[in-house]
């Protein structure tokens, strides 16, 4: 697993790449972790790099979603690899946080929230 952290048009995005899984989820946690530390207003996971997350992953994922919360911070998931999406879909991540079709997408939808926070693109 590897990870990529950039600052696009003010918003964190990290770029994700490899397998979310038991052995990188210490690493994701802390990485998450210090996101929080720091109160970051909007993050974006993105996902085109990753080709497996298994159910430590989904749960960190799901931790930061409600810790961020907690002090009104935001985080979605961006550019599902199609090897992840039936993953997502099967435990229908969508239903609790906006997952969007690009990294452009969610960083204009974190900027400018539309009226239903759950939307979907």
């Amino acid at each position: 697993m590897r990870l990529k952290e950039i600052v696009q048009d003010g918003i964190d995005v990290f770029v994700l790449e490899g397998e979310i899984d038991f052995h990188f989820a210490p690493c994701f946690r802390a990485l998450l972790q210090s996101k929080l530390k720091v109160q970051c207003p909007a993050l974006v996971l993105d996902f085109a790099g990753v080709d497996f997350i298994d159910s430590r992953g989904i749960a960190l994922v799901i931790e930061y979603l409600r810790d961020c919360a907690a002090y009104g911070g935001k985080v979605c998931l961006a550019s599902l690899n199609p090897d992840v999406q039936p993953i997502i879909d099967m435990v229908r991540l969508e239903t609790v946080m906006p997952i969007f079709g690009s990294v452009p997408q969610a960083i204009a939808a974190l900027k400018n929230p539309p009226a239903s926070p759950r939307a979907v693109v």
